[in-house]
């Protein structure tokens, strides 16, 4: 955006000094800050079994047509959904996507510390929120203290802070997703609630 000039009388206000943009100097419209601290959020890993069968079949029509061009949509689907390997290493690589962000993001923390915190929203059929504290040394640990219990499940993990998770399930009970918050817990509370000399 161009910066533009801005001219007003040259006056001290009663309510204090003269400002920048008071003195006849260039202000932008937009505020001044640094790119160097602001965080960018992104997608730290994502498992949707659907996606993962519709991807596949459409590799396997591009990579093998003399196999799978005389079979249908519902054929290859049944092949692919057969094929737990697929979901198998999906799931893992997702998890140790997620083991990786944590480790950036408890870093500095005292090397015992492996506490997190996690608060949900919109949990289950009844919208019900609620907060954890827990232990997890990787991405496999984290998700058996905060997934339903149900197999039958979609994610999205996100970092939306420097120190902080999103995580997006949706399942049977919550088509429309629930949402847990996770942070690592400070060293200070881990000290007062768990530590042991």
């Amino acid at each position: 955006m161009p910066r533009k000039k801005v001219h007003v009388r040259k006056y001290q206000r009663k309510t204090g000094p003269v400002r920048e943009h008071e003195r006849g100097m260039e202000v932008s419209n937009v505020p001044a800050m640094s790119t160097a601290t602001k965080f960018k959020p992104y997608v730290v890993s994502e498992y949707n079994p659907g996606d993962l069968a519709e991807d596949e079949v459409r590799y396997l029509r591009e990579e093998y047509p003399e196999k799978y061009s005389e079979m249908s949509d519902e054929e290859i689907y049944a092949e692919v959904w057969e094929n737990s390997d697929l979901y198998e290493s999906a799931w893992e690589f997702m998890k140790d996507e997620l083991s990786d962000a944590m480790e950036e993001i408890g870093e500095g923390r005292d090397e015992d510390n492996n506490y997190w915190y996690a608060s949900g929203q919109r949990l289950g059929w009844q919208n019900r929120t609620g907060e954890k504290e827990f232990a997890a040394d990787d991405g496999f640990d984290m998700l058996e203290n905060i997934l339903p219990d149900t197999s039958d499940l979609s994610l999205k993990i996100e970092r939306i802070a420097p120190k902080e998770l999103k995580i997006t399930v949706w399942h049977h009970d919550s088509p429309t997703g629930e949402f847990y918050f996770i942070e690592p817990m400070s060293d200070a509370d881990w000290k007062r609630d768990y530590w042991e000399e």
